[in-house]
């Protein structure tokens, strides 16, 4: 098992899930079944504060600062990529709230609606945002439904006192969720990584 951030950082998020999900068949030593247990309680409080805040900070990014640029300038390809920049970041964001690891991508959105915290307003923007035309007339809907999910997120985040930050551009939560990581090393490190 991890015991130190670094180790907790290396393991990719969607192999901690399939070791979380799922049934176990047999395990008749309980060796399997302690770990899996240990690993249930999601990660350490300080990796998992540097996560979310590298997932806001990739959702400011892409969804509400890049995405607007690309549609004003009919680029759909890349208002493309930043939607899915966005919605891969919003998905390991909502899991984390819930203390959650992401599952691979191609099951994350089936199962986020399942989540208590913002998992049914995430799983309805993604959706929404996956059948909203990225060119003509039409296209500036896709940065309201983010600005909308980047809203609630932030209302969440005060909730929860992880962040002080009154406004809902999650760029500026990001530096707020990373203030309250203890370990120094792992605050100081690139805010985008996690």
């Amino acid at each position: 098992l991890a015991v130190s951030w670094q180790e907790w950082l290396a393991i990719p998020e969607h192999q901690l899930a399939a070791c979380t999900n799922g049934g176990v068949f047999e395990d008749n030593a309980g060796d399997f079944t302690h770990w899996r247990e240990v690993l249930q309680g999601c990660y350490p409080r300080d990796v998992r504060l540097k996560k979310m805040a590298a997932r806001c900070m990739i959702m400011a990014q892409a969804g509400q600062y890049n995405l607007p640029r690309c549609l004003q300038r009919g680029d759909g390809l890349a208002a493309m990529l930043c939607v899915a920049r966005f919605a891969e970041a919003a998905l390991s964001l909502v899991y984390l709230c819930n203390g959650r690891y992401m599952p691979f991508y191609k099951w994350a959105g089936r199962l986020v609606a399942s989540l208590p915290v913002l998992g049914a307003e995430t799983a309805r923007t993604l959706s929404a945002l996956a059948a909203q035309p990225l060119r003509g007339a039409e296209a500036m809907e896709a940065a309201r439904m983010i600005e909308s999910l980047c809203a609630q997120v932030a209302r969440h985040l005060r909730s929860e006192d992880l962040s002080d930050d009154p406004g809902y551009w999650l760029w500026a939560h990001g530096p707020q969720l990373i203030r309250r990581v203890a370990a120094p090393q792992l605050r100081q490190m690139d805010m985008l990584q996690g």
